[in-house]
């Protein structure tokens, strides 16, 4: 949903809150024709907060545009005049716009990243970060080596830390001792480089892929929501699930594992006002992992499409082992069930059930588990006890009458 009526009027409105929110929603739903009218606000604007959502969304545009292709060379070239016209020192964020014209520009960010103003620098990182962790940077060779002679090459420590992190979270074929190199020689009293080495492990270890990764915005620095209902895929070490079906995950041997939509290469990202999030990123689509609570809850919503994926059940239920919330026993017993052990699920609930005012859906799911022990008796007392503890709304009410039809003689 977008935040006003009309994106492009309220580029023009008086408001500082309604043009940045204009520009917000011109990153969603913009198109190369908006390029000329963002440029104007991302360098002339009063506004900082506005030229730098007009400069973002300028960049959002300009990505989504090279989804289809290269951009042809009349737009490439009404983003750089930018560049030309402005000094980056005035106005850093107009560099998130140059940098989405894509491989041409990188020359001049690295170059930048040497700039005696330490906005500008921060700037050009941000640029080329963006860059790096767009799904259009999937199998780029050539901003791989970028990265490599730059991280290895003489530039202001603080930069150098920014180019660390930024390897940490994207990866690199060579991050290892690209990063191992830099610790020699920077001093990081915040162990941002031990982190990105971590990160860079965990991307070889199988496991770490594992679990429900739900599909978000296209590019990765979009904040995740953990409640919205989209798509979902989850993978275990072997396997990808998703509508309903299961195929193999290659493991070349760069580690990068191959699924049905291509190499998903995994990403650690933390965007504004969100903790750091795992992503798995294909060519096709970013899509941010659930974990903790936010898992135990769309476990509890989707455990009916949980139903013949057995492995992907197993995972998850060892993703929410030291899960605290109210509903976490339940599902993770609920996993245990689906995960094919309906007699460890059946005790489980059973402990549950003797508890202090347990709730009447405990019923409904022990009645389901005894069902698909074949203990029809169980099935149908506990049946009856939910359909008598249940309020008249309940949400299992009409599938349990509906069973509680079929069980009795």
């Amino acid at each position: 949903m977008l935040e006003t009526a009309d994106p492009r009027a309220a580029l023009d409105d008086s408001d500082v809150a309604v043009r940045a929110a204009g520009a917000r929603d011109l990153a969603r739903v913009g198109d190369l024709g908006d390029v000329a009218m963002l440029l104007d606000r991302a360098t002339l604007d009063r506004s900082p907060s506005v030229r730098l959502y007009t400069a973002a969304a300028t960049a959002a545009v300009l990505r989504r545009a090279r989804r289809s292709g290269p951009l042809k060379r009349a737009v490439a070239d009404q983003v750089l005049d930018a560049l030309r016209r402005f000094d980056p020192q005035g106005n850093p964020s107009v560099l998130l716009a140059i940098g989405a014209v894509g491989p041409s520009v990188r020359g001049r960010l690295g170059r930048l990243l040497k700039d005696p103003h330490s906005d500008v620098r921060q700037a050009a990182v941000a640029a080329l970060r963006a860059e790096a962790l767009s799904p259009l940077s999937i199998g780029d060779k050539g901003l791989e080596k970028d990265l490599a002679k730059w991280a290895s090459g003489s530039l202001p420590m603080e930069a150098k830390l920014d180019l660390g992190r930024l390897l940490g979270e994207a990866g690199h074929p060579d991050g290892e001792s690209l990063l191992l190199q830099m610790s020699a020689v920077v001093r990081d009293t915040e162990g941002v480089l031990d982190e990105a080495r971590r990160r860079i492990t965990a991307r070889h270890q199988r496991d770490t892929y594992g679990g429900v990764w739900r599909r978000q915005e296209p590019e990765v620095l979009s904040p995740p929501d953990d409640d919205a209902d989209v798509p979902w895929v989850g993978l275990t070490a072997e396997e990808w699930f998703a509508d309903g079906s299961r195929k193999p995950l290659k493991w070349p041997k760069d580690g990068v594992p191959v699924g049905p939509e291509g190499p998903a290469r995994l990403l650690f990202v933390g965007t504004p006002g969100q903790e750091t999030h795992a992503a798995l990123q294909t060519a096709d689509a970013t899509r941010f992992g659930c974990v903790g609570k936010p898992l135990a809850a769309w476990v509890e919503r989707s455990i009916d499409e949980l139903r013949g994926v057995e492995p992907l059940c197993r995972t998850l239920l060892t993703r929410l082992g030291d899960v605290e919330s109210a509903s976490a026993p339940k599902v993770r017993t609920l996993l245990r069930w689906r995960g094919g052990d309906g007699a460890a699920a059946g005790a489980e609930l059973d402990a549950l059930l003797s508890g202090k005012k347990p709730k009447a859906e405990l019923h409904w799911w022990r009645a389901n588990v005894a069902l698909s022990e074949g203990d029809l008796d169980l099935a149908r007392e506990h049946v009856e006890r939910y359909l008598a503890k249940s309020p008249k709304k309940g949400r299992f009410r009409a599938a349990a009458d509906l069973l509680r039809g079929s069980l009795n003689p």
